[in-house]
């Protein structure tokens, strides 16, 4: 599989400590190729890694606001689901659930991590951490051949209040001239 690019609007709901903000975003999300491997040494357990790297833009100011990159990985044998995601903000996290996949629905992937979990966690600088802490992460993924649909719940500590930041999107394939 080469790589594709997929790109659309969506939205984000920010809850603040002052005011709540909704605002309207673009994402360029580029998925790379497919590696195959063994996940254990018996070689019973097939999975497939897929890289994929995300730029997502205000659409007033143009502004740069998330830049990530990580990785899809999918266990054929148990159909568990991973996502790694690496910021640039000294945030790492591990989301696992599971994966399936239907004509009807195309791929529909779903994962989540917590804070202190040892299966599926969530990894910050110490600075970052201690300021803004990230909670939890959950993400609803569906994709099709033309439409990639997706929603995220991120739950910081902020000023001693936990904020339920959501986000989602509709891109769709850019088709190659």
């Amino acid at each position: 599989m080469a790589e594709t690019q997929w790109s659309g609007e969506g939205r984000e709901h920010l809850p603040g400590a002052e005011r709540s903000e909704t605002s309207t975003f673009e994402v360029v999300l580029s998925i790379g190729a497919c590696i195959r491997t063994v996940a254990d040494e018996q070689g019973t357990s097939d999975r497939i890694c897929v890289h994929y790297q995300s730029q997502t833009h205000d659409i007033t100011t143009e502004e740069l606001v998330r830049h990530e990159t990580g990785y899809w990985i999918f266990d054929l044998t148990s159909n568990v689901f991973c996502k790694s995601i690496s910021m640039p903000c000294s945030r790492v996290i591990l989301a696992g659930g599971a994966f399936t996949f239907s004509p009807d629905n195309g791929l529909v992937m779903v994962s989540s991590a917590k804070a202190g979990d040892t299966k599926y966690g969530i990894c910050s600088e110490p600075t970052q951490n201690a300021a803004i802490p990230i909670l939890s992460f959950t993400s609803n993924m569906m994709l099709s051949p033309t439409t990639f649909n997706f929603s995220e719940m991120v739950v910081r500590r902020h000023h001693g209040r936990e904020i339920c930041a959501t986000n989602e999107a509709t891109l769709h394939r850019n088709v190659d001239p």
